[in-house]
């Protein structure tokens, strides 16, 4: 919630929602050496609210994942900051969306598996909301005929291998998208 912290340190959480939320003005997430599996998210923010916006998340040596298809692994849709380092992320639907803030990825592995029937979506349209952009392993920015929904994005990788393992079958996804 806004202006709190929650720190996690060397810890295994498994949920079927979404793991760690990060809500309100200077929320903080901060994740060392520890395994998080979400459903829908390991990590998430929600742009609704403008109370929702300036948090912080920091993930160092880390494996972050999420298992419903259609979820995604890490996710920062609000003006803040993610701070990424040293981590295994696996996400279904996409693995990183950086929709707004400023994010820095380095020296990680971000993989997606590209469990979603509507791998070819977004790729052209305009994007939905959450999730509903293009499948893939890293999606920044925003392409919604609103554009008052989410502010500037901004993502830095370095040292970082991006992997998208999606079934051809389904559609269309990407490694990279911006």
């Amino acid at each position: 919630e806004a202006d709190s912290s929650i720190s996690l340190q060397s810890v295994h959480m498994t949920c079927k929602g979404t793991a760690l939320y990060a809500k309100g003005s200077a929320a903080a997430v901060n994740v060392y050496d520890s395994v998080i599996e979400g459903g829908a998210y390991a990590v998430g923010t929600n742009a609704e609210k403008s109370d929702n916006y300036y948090v912080a998340i920091t993930l160092q040596n880390s494996t972050l994942s999420n298992s419903i298809e259609g979820g995604c692994a890490v996710m920062i849709n609000v003006p803040g900051t993610l701070n990424v380092e040293n981590c295994e992320i696996h996400g279904t639907r996409q693995g990183v969306i950086v929709r707004s803030g400023d994010a820095q990825i380095r020296n990680s592995e971000i993989t997606c598996s590209g469990d979603a029937e509507d791998n070819g979506e977004y790729l052209t349209d305009n994007w939905g909301s959450g999730t509903s952009v293009p499948v893939g392993a890293l999606i920044v920015g925003n392409r919604q005929g609103n554009s008052t929904a989410y502010k500037s994005a901004d993502c830095t990788v370095i040292d970082t291998t991006i992997n998208y393992s999606g079934d051809s079958s389904k559609g269309h996804g990407v490694y990279v998208y911006g």
